[in-house]
C-alpha cells in the first residue's frame, strides 16, 4: 500500500476547529496507540497496539525528500501480539516504544491526525492513502491543498518518525 503524508509540531486549537469544519472533515474517533519499534536494516518495522481494534505489525519505507512524501507499507493484524513482539524483540531488539493518544479526522481519502506523543508533544499529521486508480501525486495535492488551509509550510515539517524523534530526545538527555 501507498501514501503520502506530512508531520509537523502542532497543537490542536479554535482555528483548527473552525478548518475542519469549513474544508469538511468528519470526526472518526479518538484512540490510545503504542507502537514498538525493532531494529532493521532498511525502513522501520513497528507493531501498533491500540485500545480499539487488533494489534497490527507494520512494515514501511519512505521517501527522504522535501514536502509531502510517499510512503509504502504492509500491515498484519495479529491475534497473538505478545508473541510476535517477543520473537522480534529476540531476533532485532526493540529500538523504542512510543506512546501516544491520537484524535483521528478523515476528509476525502486522508486522515488527519493529531497527536498528543509521550515525552515529544503534539503533532498533525497528514495521511492520503492511495486508493485504486489513484496516483501519489493525487495524494500529494490533497496534502498541500490541506497544508494551504492550516497554514503549514514546507520548511516547518518534521521529517522523522516518532521513534527517530524519541531516540534523538533520549541521546540529549
Amino acid at each position: 500500500m501507498t501514501n503520502v503524508e506530512i508531520k509537523i509540531r502542532y497543537q490542536k486549537n479554535h482555528r483548527t476547529d473552525g478548518v475542519l469544519r469549513k474544508i469538511g472533515a468528519e470526526f472518526d474517533k479518538k484512540v490510545i496507540q503504542t507502537d514498538t519499534y525493532f531494529h532493521v536494516d532498511k525502513g522501520w518495522l513497528k507493531i501498533r497496539e491500540t485500545d480499539s481494534s487488533l494489534p497490527q505489525l507494520i512494515q514501511y519505507f519512505r521517501e527522504h525528500a522535501e514536502g509531502p512524501r510517499s510512503s509504502h507499507y504492509e500491515i498484519v493484524h495479529l491475534k497473538n501480539a505478545e508473541k510476535v513482539k517477543q520473537t522480534l524483540a529476540t531476533e532485532h531488539g526493540i529500538r523504542g516504544v512510543v506512546k501516544k493518544s491520537r484524535e483521528i479526522w478523515t476528509w476525502k481519502n486522508v486522515c488527519i491526525h493529531f497527536d498528543c506523543v509521550e515525552k515529544l508533544g503534539d503533532f498533525l499529521e497528514f495521511e492520503a492513502v492511495i486508493q485504486r486508480g489513484e496516483s501519489a501525486s493525487d495524494g500529494q495535492k490533497k496534502v498541500e491543498w490541506l497544508m494551504k488551509k492550516f497554514g503549514i509550510q514546507n520548511k516547518n515539517l518534521e521529517y522523522r518518525s516518532y521513534g527517530d524523534l524519541l531516540d534523538q530526545e533520549i541521546s540529549c538527555d
